[in-house]
């Protein structure tokens, strides 16, 4: 397993900021961080031009050291060794200036974003009493970062690092602390989160302009007082005030909760998601970084207009089309009444299972996901396939739900399904020419199509319409 990852800050991210000579560093720099593992760790700040700066640490012998640009900018790398429990030191100074941050941990670390579902609090959550009162745990740390949307592109963020405890986990992200929780205890080593969400994002907000204007030309980036829209949706604004300005602290990888309020823009999504991807992996120079990215939830919107379905199968597309990215099935643990299912211990357990297999090579966990491959009609019968053996499909819930068939009419009807020994036959006594079969394609059904290894096969149609 290589969890060596390299990262490196663009030169000008520190460039027109205000000079000071004063050694100053971003507030993702603090007591109790957590640094990745085995990598070269990158710091960076500002000082007066032409000062030396110099690096110690606990973990190294010796230092390294840099001399600060005509721009006062400065940044170097240090390497980190195998994760511990054991705290450590880091001394930076500049002269007669000193920085020393204490109780730094070196162990994974994964950067949480997306929207309100990731936003969720412990505290909201099913069991919250329990995790709560259970939670001290000076190895699993947050660094919380507050909403800041921006025309220009940012030097730094708010926020700061708290470790798990009974004063503090109620706060933090209900799925990243469960997903945080079981990767402490398959790994046995401190786990940090970066938390990055705002509640009603758009995707577009987390991308930089360039991307955003080379695939949706159509949308309007604000420029300086001129941000009409709420500005969790201003495009561009979350990625310069929130994740530009920790582009570059070293992290395993992605876990990306979102697309909820792009459901009425599928085909944007489609060409924005590969943007969000390509960006982030650009400003982390990890061309392999891992996404981890959870499908929306079913939940029966008021409006008859939109079919979340389209946006669910944006994400499927983009987990087989683009390398590393990865779709956390979650049609099973929807709430046809709230759009913020409380079950949050359930998604980012499953989203750790999923992380532990992939990322860390943990092969003997099943998290295989069922999904559609083909279908064929004979008579009144739809006969579906799927990538893996009929013996790894279940029908858990009589009478089944979730299936609709379609005649040339394009009107779909409920149908049922019957598991044979080689398929699936889905019919409708409603249809006796079917051409298009759909499974839990729409904004809520009640999932009954399962793995043996109790995962949802992911929602489906054969359709094009």
């Amino acid at each position: 397993m290589n969890l060596r990852i390299l990262c490196t800050i663009p030169a000008f991210i520190w460039a027109g900021i205000g000079f000071s000579a004063s050694l100053t560093l971003p507030s993702i720099f603090a007591d109790s961080m957590v640094l990745q593992q085995q990598t070269d760790v990158r710091l960076w700040g500002k000082a007066s031009p032409n000062t030396m700066i110099k690096v110690s640490a606990s973990f190294f012998k010796g230092y390294k050291s840099t001399v600060v640009e005509a721009d006062s900018v400065w940044s170097l790398t240090i390497p980190t060794p195998v994760a511990s429990f054991k705290e450590h030191t880091i001394r930076i100074s500049a002269k007669d200036e000193v920085r020393t941050y204490s109780h730094v941990l070196v162990g994974e670390v994964w950067l949480a974003s997306g929207q309100s579902n990731m936003q969720f609090r412990v505290a909201m959550a099913d069991g919250s009493l329990d995790a709560i009162a259970n939670s001290n745990n000076p190895y699993i740390r947050f660094f919380s970062q507050k909403h800041v949307s921006s025309v220009t592109k940012q030097d730094d963020c708010i926020g700061r690092w708290q470790q798990a405890s009974q004063q503090t986990t109620g706060s933090f992200s209900a799925v990243a602390y469960y997903a945080a929780i079981q990767l402490y205890k398959s790994l046995n080593i401190p786990i940090g989160v970066i938390h990055s969400s705002w509640a009603g994002s758009t995707i577009e907000a987390w991308i930089g302009p360039e991307r955003v204007r080379e695939v949706a030309p159509e949308l309007i980036i604000p420029q300086i007082g001129k941000e009409n829209n709420p500005k969790n949706r201003n495009p561009c604004g979350i990625y310069r005030g929130m994740i530009y300005p920790i582009a570059g602290y070293s992290i395993r990888g992605v876990w990306w909760y979102q697309g909820e309020s792009g459901r009425k823009t599928p085909d944007l999504y489609r060409r924005l998601f590969p943007q969000l991807c390509q960006q982030w992996r650009g400003d982390w120079h990890v061309e392999d970084l891992p996404f981890y990215t959870v499908e929306i939830p079913p939940y029966e919107y008021p409006d008859t207009i939109y079919n979340c379905g389209y946006l669910r199968e944006v994400q499927f597309d983009m987990s087989k089309q683009l390398p590393n990215v990865w779709l956390i099935p979650m049609f099973d643990m929807g709430d046809s009444l709230n759009l913020h299912p409380t079950k949050k211990r359930e998604v980012g357990e499953r989203l750790a299972y999923f992380t532990l297999c992939n990322t860390y090579g943990y092969n003997g966990l099943d998290i295989d996901v069922p999904y559609y491959r083909n279908m064929t009609i004979t008579g009144d019968s739809c006969i579906i396939t799927f990538n893996c053996s009929i013996e790894r499909i279940a029908l858990l819930r009589q009478p089944v739900t979730g299936f609709e068939i379609a005649g040339e009419n394009r009107v779909f009807y409920p149908a049922t399904a019957i598991r044979t020994k080689t398929n699936l036959v889905v019919r409708s006594a409603y249809v006796k020419h079917p051409v298009a079969v759909r499974y839990c394609f729409k904004d809520y059904a009640i999932p009954s199509l399962f793995c043996t290894n109790g995962m949802p096969v992911y929602p489906f149609r054969n359709d094009k319409w």
